[in-house]
C-alpha cells in the first residue's frame, strides 16, 4: 500500500485509509475521484450508444435525402376496378443520396379538365433510385396535360 493525499485537505494518507486523521472524511483516497470519473464516462457511453440506437432505428431516415430524378407522361390503358379505361400514366424515377428506406411520392397531374393528385410509397436501396407509375384514369385522352408535378419525401 502507498501514501496518498486526501483529497479534501492534503493531509498525507495510506491508501487503504478509510478515514482522514486531519480532517475526518470518509473514504479520503483517490478511489471516491475515480468512482465519480467511471460513473461519467459510463454516462457518456450510455448517452452515446442511445443515439446511436435511434439513429438505426430510423433506419437513416435523417441521412439521405430523396429526390424527383425524371417526370414522363404517357397515354394508356388500363383496367380500374375491373373495367377497362383510358388516361394518363406519370412515370417517375426517384432516387436516394444516402440510406435507403421507405419513400412517399407525391405526383400532381394538371389537365385542362382539372388537377388531379395520387400518392404512393414505395422502397429504395441505399443510395439508389426507384421507377414507379402513377394512374390516372380521370382525364380523357382528348383531355390536355398542361404540366406533372412530382415530389418525393
Amino acid at each position: 500500500m502507498g501514501l496518498t493525499n486526501c483529497r479534501e485537505c492534503g493531509h498525507q494518507i495510506s491508501e487503504a485509509a478509510k478515514i482522514c486523521p486531519s480532517c475526518g472524511l470518509d473514504n479520503p483516497g483517490p478511489s471516491g475521484v475515480w468512482i465519480g470519473r467511471l460513473k461519467m464516462a459510463g454516462g457518456a457511453v450510455v448517452l452515446l450508444l442511445v443515439v446511436i440506437f435511434v439513429m438505426r432505428s430510423l433506419g437513416g431516415q435523417m441521412l439521405s435525402t430523396c429526390n424527383v430524378l425524371a417526370v414522363r407522361n404517357a397515354e394508356d390503358a388500363f383496367i380500374v376496378n375491373g373495367e377497362f379505361d383510358y388516361g394518363i400514366v406519370t412515370h417517375v424515377t426517384a432516387g436516394l443520396d444516402g440510406a435507403g428506406r421507405e419513400v412517399e411520392i407525391s405526383v400532381r397531374l394538371e389537365t385542362s379538365e382539372g388537377d388531379f393528385t395520387r400518392k404512393t410509397r414505395v422502397a429504395i436501396g441505399d443510395k439508389g433510385q426507384r421507377s414507379v407509375q402513377v394512374q390516372f384514369p380521370e382525364p380523357t385522352i382528348g383531355g390536355k396535360v398542361d404540366r406533372s408535378v412530382a415530389s418525393c419525401r
